[in-house]
């Protein structure tokens, strides 16, 4: 009878590991089949809306976070936190009710989680994108400390209620409600993590359709995972972004044949390897690189025929179509014609025109330092820059590559002569390339989309992705995947 009993308790046993394999199996393979993986070149650097900067913190901002309004796969913006929205006094003041939402902790999202994102916005010195508020009342006396943040163009009526004051009608103020910095951010989390405040996934909070998970500033691999608090959650179909950081594109490909990989961009000579392949998209993107040049530098004092033999040096279509092995389009306008037709003056190549500029400014030999960052560009293509203007006569060029933080305070300080730099369209609005800054000069490189856009790879069982051409490309809240 023990002997019984002992049997079938191990028979009970088998059975019972069984179904855990089973159900391990079956809970592995249903969480792979509900994840999205993308790779990106470089790994996110905060996950803080007020200074997040580059392609990659900016994306997944868009998926975390929610502002607003939205852009729709038409890029039209549709209302997010937004669930009314009147308009007064010719446009110059709205009224925004806030729909019922919350944070991923559970707390409400109130008008005073907006005024406070957008007053700490317009009064950290680094912020680099607080000149899109030049338009709200006051912004520009707020950020340079001549007004208190509480005079900024946005107030709380009640915890439901946003008012705005604008300088001027705006008409592409949807849009630009669009873009992370305007979204809402949560006081209490600020001044509890100070300066880790947006530096790992706990130290943030998270109104959009996903959260940050297993990341603490430099992963490698890091998810992000389905946000059940989220106010438009049943809308999200997938459990998780699986993001893997590869600077090396051959090991991409490498987990793109292995099926390990959804989503990957194409480097160099892959784009033309690729061209013809099955899964090739060639998303459009208007971003600009640009050669920024300091007017204040005191070796370039304001020489505009200095200027001008600069930006006549450097062949653009041999930086593109050899450096760049034809992945992005050369630029001799700072806006592109699909956008604008009258868009400015033409910056040609003519290497004869740009030594007769040289010869009218009268210079003597000058050293120009140019400063790049490898978050924008690479080591060739700053050196071919770098030989191109070397050509020039009595111009001598040293490069200086920084780290991404460096290189933005170097410029904020005008501590540079030349600047390789990017420029993001944050909305539709041709004008948004154009250069505001009387210290400064572009001479237009290339257009690109850095991030994900340009030539990539693409599983056919990515369904819903919406890609916009301007601002932040990759919105993944309706992506579905057909397995």
């Amino acid at each position: 009878m023990k002997k019984n009993n002992k049997n079938l308790y191990l028979v009970i046993l088998c059975i019972v590991a069984l179904v855990f394999l089973i159900l391990t199996v079956f809970l592995h393979v249903n969480k792979q089949q509900n994840t999205l993986r993308v790779s990106i070149n470089k790994p996110i650097t905060t996950l803080d809306i007020s200074k997040a900067v580059n392609h990659n913190d900016l994306t997944v901002l868009l998926n975390t976070e929610e502002g607003l309004y939205r852009l729709n796969k038409d890029n039209i913006p549709q209302k997010a936190l937004a669930k009314k929205v009147q308009v007064y006094d010719n446009g110059t003041k709205w009224i925004i009710t806030l729909r019922k939402a919350y944070w991923n902790n559970g707390q409400r999202i109130t008008a005073n989680d907006f005024v406070y994102s957008w007053r700490r916005t317009n009064t950290l010195p680094n912020a680099p994108y607080a000149y899109l508020f030049k338009n709200i009342k006051n912004a520009t006396s707020v950020q340079n400390g001549r007004l208190s943040t509480d005079k900024l163009g946005i107030h709380a009526l009640n915890r439901e209620k946003i008012e705005l004051l604008l300088n001027e009608p705006q008409n592409n103020l949807k849009q630009l409600l669009c873009f992370p910095t305007f979204f809402p951010q949560k006081k209490s989390m600020v001044y509890r993590n100070q300066h880790d405040y947006g530096l790992s996934a706990s130290k943030q909070l998270y109104s959009g359709p996903f959260l940050v998970k297993k990341w603490k500033g430099l992963n490698s691999v890091f998810l992000l995972q389905k946000n059940k608090d989220y106010w438009d959650a049943s809308n999200v179909h997938l459990k998780y972004i699986k993001y893997i950081v590869s600077p090396d594109s051959r090991k991409s490909m490498s987990l793109f044949d292995n099926n390990k990989l959804d989503i990957m961009s194409l480097k160099g000579a892959q784009n033309i390897e690729y061209k013809d392949d099955k899964d090739y998209k060639n998303y459009a993107g208007y971003d600009l690189g640009y050669l920024q040049v300091n007017l204040h530098s005191k070796k370039i004092n304001n020489n505009m025929d200095l200027v001008n033999g600069l930006a006549t040096s450097i062949n653009k279509k041999k930086l593109t179509d050899f450096v760049m092995h034809g992945q992005y389009k050369s630029a001799n306008r700072i806006i592109p014609n699909k956008l604008q037709k009258n868009n400015g003056p033409k910056f040609i190549y003519n290497f004869n025109v740009a030594k007769q500029n040289i010869q009218k400014a009268n210079i003597q030999k000058i050293k120009l330092k140019l400063l790049f960052t490898s978050d924008y560009f690479n080591e060739n293509e700053a050196r071919f820059i770098q030989y191109e203007l070397n050509r020039l006569p009595n111009v001598s060029v040293d490069l200086k590559e920084e780290s991404l933080p460096n290189y933005l305070t170097d410029l904020y300080n005008g501590n540079y002569d030349l600047a390789l730099k990017q420029k993001i369209p944050t909305f539709f609005d041709p004008n948004a390339l154009l250069n505001k800054s009387i210290n400064t000069y572009q001479i237009p490189l290339f257009w690109f989309a850095k991030y994900g856009g340009g030539p990539s790879l693409q599983k056919n069982r990515v369904k819903g992705l919406i890609y916009h051409p301007i601002g932040i490309n990759w919105d993944y809240k309706n992506v579905r995947l057909n397995n």
